[in-house]
């Protein structure tokens, strides 16, 4: 990811994680009650974890890249055959 993009997702993070207490304080505030903040929360707490299962989901690094994996079960192949020691220290580091 691009530096700009990084600072301004960073900016946006920020941005909304400074406005979620006064937000509270907000709900809170006309009646006295906690209700409207705590269901502000929760609403919160299911949107994250909607996310969290959505980023979190198996999956194999096979799957991103179908064609480098016979490509890199080939070069362990040969890397046996040839069996020098860089090509043994090469396996070691991978």
């Amino acid at each position: 990811m691009s530096s700009v993009r990084r600072r301004f997702a960073h900016g946006v993070g920020y941005a909304l994680a400074s406005a979620g207490p006064f937000l509270f304080g907000l709900l809170h505030h006309p009646g006295d009650r906690w209700l409207p903040s705590f269901g502000m929360l929760g609403a919160w707490l299911l949107v994250l974890t909607l996310g969290a299962s959505m980023i979190n989901k198996p999956r194999e690094l096979e799957d991103a890249f179908p064609g480098e994996t016979a490509k890199h079960s080939t070069e362990q192949d040969t890397d046996g055959v040839l069996g020098s020691s860089s090509s043994q220290s090469r396996h070691h580091l991978r």
